[in-house]
């Protein structure tokens, strides 16, 4: 699951030209002819160019984004805010974006935005580590799992399969250490919202 952002009115780059999408008979899994792979090749490299087309997230990544909008974007109405955090056609319009990109570039010039990225990463750390839920903190799997082929393991006169979830040890790093507390990827976003001409997140 993920986020896509797309551009209302983007910026494009004079002689920048958007490829040409084939024709949907061609079976994007049976295109002998590199039809579809090509496209693809042409679409990343017409969207690079133009970073206020579209902007794209996973889940993990997106959230810390969020966060990182919600403490500092004080001009968000509480919908826009809580439209961030769901990927349901909220709408941010041009003048905020623009505002967005004003203020993520403003803090990162005083290294401000590494600094809180910085004492987020210190807080997961300080975060004790979780009792696996997969085998219950016993570190043993009762059953081999589908689609895996995990060892034989025992520990604590338990006996069963190595839990791939904490590598066998029963605990594991906490759950909020999955979100990757970016710099480049807050200021990333800042480049595309300042060239998106307003966005919208689906």
């Amino acid at each position: 699951m993920g986020f896509d952002i797309y551009g209302m009115n983007p910026v494009v780059k004079e002689g920048s030209v958007k490829p040409e999408r084939p024709n949907d008979s061609v079976d994007i899994y049976e295109d002998k002819e590199g039809a579809w792979s090509k496209y693809f090749e042409l679409l990343g490299k017409y969207e690079d160019e133009n970073p206020g087309i579209y902007f794209r997230a996973n889940v993990w990544s997106w959230r810390p984004i969020v966060e990182f909008l919600v403490e500092h974007m004080d001009f968000l109405d509480e919908d826009e805010t809580n439209d961030l955090s769901y990927n349901n056609g909220g709408i941010i319009n041009s003048e905020k974006a623009n505002r967005i990109a004003e203020r993520i570039f403003d803090l990162d010039n005083i290294d401000a935005i590494n600094q809180w990225v910085q004492h987020k990463k210190l807080a997961i750390l300080m975060l004790d580590k979780e009792s696996c839920s997969i085998c219950e903190g016993t570190g043993v799997r009762d059953v081999q799992p589908m689609l895996a082929d995990l060892e034989p393991y025992t520990k604590a006169d338990k006996s069963g399969y190595k839990c791939n979830g904490c590598d066998g040890e029963g605990m594991k790093e906490p759950f909020a250490a999955n979100y990757p507390f970016s710099r480049d990827r807050i200021v990333e976003f800042g480049i595309f919202a300042k060239e998106s001409g307003g966005f919208q997140i689906c």
